[in-house]
This record gives C-alpha cells, structure tokens and sequence, in this order.
C-alpha cells in the first residue's frame, strides 16, 4: 500500500511527461535554456504529425529573463525543483502555456488571432489594478487604475510579437504582460519575455496556425528532454 501510495504521490508532483500539453494541440513552440539562471536560448517549433512530433525548421537564438527562467502559472504541473517566478524578479515563467494574440504596429494577416496596437496599447503590470496582466485600449477604459503599465507602442522592441497567456487568471504578484517579441540590439536578457531576431520572428509566427492550437513549452533543456521526450524523438 505504501509503494502505490508513493506513486501516486511522485504522479501528482511531477507528472506524465506529456500531461501538461493538451492533447487537442498540434504545435509547441519549445524554449529551451542551459539551466534556470541562464538567459540564452534556443527556440524550435514542432508539430504532431501521424508518426509522432517532428521539429519544423532550424533551432533559432533567443534570450529569455535577465535571471533566467521560473516557474509561473499555465497548463503545467510545476516540479519541485526551481525557483517560482514572481512579479519583476527579471525571469520568463517556465512552464506550459498557451498563445494570446499576435500583435503588431501595423496591419498584418497571420493564422493566429492579431491586434494591431497602437498609442494608447498598453500592458498592465500593476498588481493592485483591476486590468491586472491585461492588454488594453486605455481610451476604452472609462477609469484607469493603473500607476504601472508597459506603453507597447513607444517601444522599438514591441512591432511585432504574441501574447503568453502566463498567470490567466491574473493572481496578483504572479507576473505580468509576457510575450515573445523583436530582439532589438545587443541585450543580457529581458525582464521576464523572450526574444528573437525580428527575421526569425517572422518565420515562427507566420507558421502558427490557430486551428493546431500551438502552445509555448519554456524550460530548462534538462527538464524539456525528461518531461517531453515526444518532443525530441523525431528532431535531428
């Protein structure tokens, strides 16, 4: 009895390897680093075909959070090793998580829900407010709350990029406004999104299609190949 106990418990802890993305999805996008401190990384795209998962494409650089990766709030069960991400702690949330909408500075067509965003887009990080982890149209907003808020039309970094649907239920304190958008200059990392080159941005975005359900999939590479090793059968 004690062993099926422990088992169970290992279960709920850690999980299967694939339990944490759903089983309608047909693209991830794998984000992988060197370990929890690390911002460098490598951003590959998979898709579930008859014979399994295959990587579509090369592997592309990235940069995640100035202090790496933690585990914030999505589709996953979180392990007990690693650190918890929290509001302006300068890491991207690992974990598994699903996509809000492409967003740019001009009109674009993409297979994915899109908002063109303009002067008055801005994403909220004030934990206090009630449009909490939100992008809105601060004309629409009839009493604006917020004493903190990112203006994504001013900043070169933001002309093109998509939502993390990190923290969805907006716990305050959890961590805010994450997306994957241009890796503009030369930078150690971000305050908590990740970044590619504007030309391989446009490769991965122009190849997510709503109707697979793409989700994100953001860790440590030891993490990637023992929770997800689906992922890595098929990729060269």
């Amino acid at each position: 009895m004690f062993r099926v106990l422990f088992i169970a418990l290992l279960f709920a802890v850690f999980g299967r390897a694939s339990a944490a993305v759903p089983t309608s999805s047909r693209q991830v996008v794998l984000v992988t680093s060197s370990g929890w401190s690390s911002s460098r990384a490598k951003v590959r795209l998979f898709e579930k075909t008859n014979v399994g998962w295959q990587a579509r494409g090369p592997a592309f650089d990235a940069l995640t959070g100035r202090n790496g990766m933690a585990w914030g709030i999505g589709l996953h069960r979180r392990t007990a090793e690693g650190p918890v991400k929290k509001e302006g702690d300068g890491c991207a949330p690992a974990g598994v998580f699903r996509f809000g909408p492409v967003f740019a500075k001009d009109a674009r067509r993409f297979d994915m829900p899109f908002v063109r965003i303009g002067p008055d887009s801005e994403g909220v990080d004030d934990s206090a407010s009630r449009f909490y982890n939100q992008l809105v149209d601060r004309r629409k907003i009839a009493r604006p709350d917020w004493k903190s808020s990112e203006k994504l039309f001013e900043s070169p970094h933001y002309g093109l990029g998509i939502w993390v649907r990190h923290n969805p239920e907006a716990i305050p304190g959890a961590g805010s406004c994450i997306y994957i958008h241009d890796w503009i200059g030369r930078r150690g990392g971000t305050a908590g999104c990740t970044v590619l080159r504007r030309i391989d941005l446009e490769k991965l975005l122009s190849a997510l299609n709503k109707e697979k359900s793409p989700v994100l999939v953001q860790v440590p590479a030891t993490i990637a190949r023992a929770r997800f090793p689906e992922l890595f059968a098929g990729a060269p």
